[in-house]
């Protein structure tokens, strides 16, 4: 019963670690608080490091406007937002302080990828559509 409990305990802690390990392949976040709505997202950390993605879809016909805000503490914090099989619409790697607005022209789902290298600090993305 012992030798039963020990093997299940091992392999749960294996699966465990497995998930974990797994997971922080993408990014690692410490004290994170994301509020995320319809339109948008709010990201706060202590740390950040690896990349995170969000999208977001443009109609055809419409124009939407993206608007980035990035607040910097340390480190730095990279930027790309694009369509599949496409030139980026903006790209940046060390964003810094700023508040910005990208606009998306062209039909499709709009990859937002952030980028954190030891950041610690937030980005908000908003967007709204201006023209249909």
């Amino acid at each position: 019963m012992k030798k039963t409990i020990k093997v299940a305990l091992t392999l749960a802690l294996v699966l465990v670690l497995t998930f974990t390990f797994a997971s922080c392949t993408v990014y690692i976040v410490k004290g994170c608080v994301e509020n995320t709505w319809t339109n948008g997202v709010r990201c706060r950390y202590e740390y950040l490091q690896g990349e995170r993605k969000y999208f977001v879809t443009v109609k055809s016909g419409e124009i939407v406007d993206l608007t980035v805000k990035v607040t910097t503490e340390s480190g730095k914090l990279g930027l790309r937002v694009e369509l599949p099989d496409r030139q980026a619409d903006y790209q940046g790697s060390d964003v810094g302080n700023n508040e910005f607005v990208v606009y998306l022209l062209n039909p499709g789902v709009y990859t937002i990828t952030v980028n954190g290298q030891k950041h610690k600090g937030s980005y908000e993305f908003s967007w709204k559509t201006v023209s249909k």
